[in-house]
């Protein structure tokens, strides 16, 4: 009978969420923190006003070992460092304290203070892709990661994909650029596999370096005649590409398209 009853508050105990504990000093975490059991939380303390989750070498030391699904930022924190770096794989909430003013969460992901620029989306985020309505930019980095993604359709107000903003996707098939996007930053779509097709901006002017580099299931590519600027290795490593049309006058000389890819220019 106590075995039983030793087994049940143990079974009980395992339901509780545990958090990493930190210390604050002049504003900053100090480099040493403790946790019990499998934590599932990271609770920035109030009175921190930067926080560098790389640094601390959470992410590449503990994201194998431990289970976490929230990080709560407190209202004084006013750098996040580094956040393109943040990968937890089963993260579903970033929370922001609704007195800070630098940082805001919509949907469990994190913004800046006016909600115009996604900074970062949560691996395991259940609302994404789900946008605020003032966004006009996605952050480096923002979705590095999230293989859940299969299809997603950006806001017309978007006006810059920053650099490595979808890299890592790697079950995107689908992707609708919104009108008004004029640049597509460094790897932004890199190591998308599965990506199969894209509707394009009729606004972008530049494609960043290997943009596109590692859609081994990339087939057509139809750049649109706003284009003037393409990267070097724009189409590195896409194995099944097989058609490109480009404006004439569009150097794609570098983009390391494949040899047998049919080149049309209009």
């Amino acid at each position: 009978m106590r075995k039983i009853i030793l087994l049940l508050l143990l079974l009980i105990i395992c339901q509780y969420s545990f958090a990493i504990e930190f210390t604050v000093k002049n504003g900053k975490i100090d480099n040493t923190y403790k946790y019990t059991s499998q934590p599932d939380t990271i609770n920035i303390p109030e009175g921190a006003t930067e926080w560098d989750d790389f640094r601390m070498g959470i992410t590449t030391l503990f994201n194998s070992k431990m289970n976490i699904k929230v990080i709560n930022i407190p209202s004084t924190l006013k750098t996040f460092k580094n956040i393109e770096r943040i990968y937890y794989p089963n993260l579903t909430n970033i929370n922001v304290n609704k007195n800070n003013k630098y940082y805001k969460s919509y949907v469990g992901c994190l913004y800046n203070n006016n909600y115009t620029k996604l900074l970062k989306v949560p691996l395991k985020s259940s609302y994404c892709p789900s946008f605020h309505d003032n966004i006009t930019s996605i952050g480096k980095g923002a979705f590095y990661g999230c293989a859940d993604i299969k299809y997603i359709e950006l806001p017309n107000n978007i006006k810059v994909i920053e650099d490595n903003t979808f890299e890592n996707c790697e079950n995107l098939k689908e992707i609708y650029i919104g009108d008004k996007v004029t640049k597509i930053g460094k790897e932004a779509f890199s190591n998308c596999y599965k990506l199969q097709y894209i509707r394009w901006s009729p606004s972008v002017n530049i494609i960043g370096e290997r943009a596109f580099a590692g859609c081994y299931n990339l087939r057509i590519v139809d750049i649109p005649k706003s284009v003037n600027s393409i990267g070097e290795g724009a189409f590195a490593d896409c194995d099944a590409l097989k058609y490109i049309s480009a404006p004439k006058g569009l150097d794609i000389s570098k983009t390391d398209y494949p040899q047998n890819c049919e080149i049309t220019f209009y």
